[in-house]
């Protein structure tokens, strides 16, 4: 199936900060070896294309609290697929992240 790769890019990284534990920029880069600039703008276009995604805080998710790595304690949550559907993105899960050379893991 041909998807278009800027599509499967957003519903990629939306799965993943759907379906990872934690999914904060450190994390979804080590999952995609996205660069951390590429993960940052992705992520900022993803209202543009009708997916809502929140940043939520959290301070004792680090060992030194409001010390030192606060930019990383938090991570986002996807609140609305808006247009898409999730259980379309579910069903093509594959061809999705083979578009955009990510490897495939249930």
């Amino acid at each position: 199936m041909a998807l278009n790769s800027t599509l499967c890019r957003h519903l990629a990284l939306a799965w993943l900060i759907d379906t990872m534990e934690h999914p904060n920029v450190p994390n979804l880069q080590a999952r995609t070896g996205w660069p951390r600039r590429t993960l940052q703008d992705a992520i900022k276009r993803l209202p543009a294309w009708g997916i809502t995604v929140e940043y939520v805080q959290d301070y004792h998710a680090s060992e030194s609290g409001f010390r030192g790595q606060q930019h990383n304690a938090g991570y986002y949550v996807l609140r609305d697929w808006g247009m898409y559907r999730r259980e379309w993105v579910k069903k093509h899960l594959a061809d999705v992240f083979d578009s955009v050379e990510l490897a495939f893991c249930e």
